[in-house]
């Protein structure tokens, strides 16, 4: 377990400043959250102390515009993150 400090400071090492990338959630079963969220091969999580550390790491990084991946209740002590699918751009010929 971790205390909410040392959490954001992995983190910030984690996504080297790219905060738009990255969605942050919390959940009490990160197995489960991560199935429902398609098993993505970017997931590191961290077990925070208490929930309010983990509270304070997720609303420091949605401050500084991390996406919210979590569900409506916030609830869980575990804190994860996970680089977001950019849409990719098909090559498009138009003919005038």
């Amino acid at each position: 377990m971790a205390a909410s400090l040392t959490i954001i400071d992995q983190i910030e090492k984690a996504v080297d400043g790219d905060y738009e990338d990255w969605q942050i959630g919390l959940t009490d079963d990160s197995a489960s959250r991560k199935a429902e969220l398609g098993n993505p091969l970017s997931w590191l999580q961290w077990q925070a102390e208490t929930f309010q550390d983990a509270q304070k790491v997720l609303d420091h990084f949605i401050k500084k515009g991390m996406g919210n991946a979590g569900s409506i209740k916030k609830i869980g002590d575990t804190v994860y993150i996970l680089l977001m699918d950019k849409p990719r751009v098909k090559a498009m010929t138009y003919v005038f």
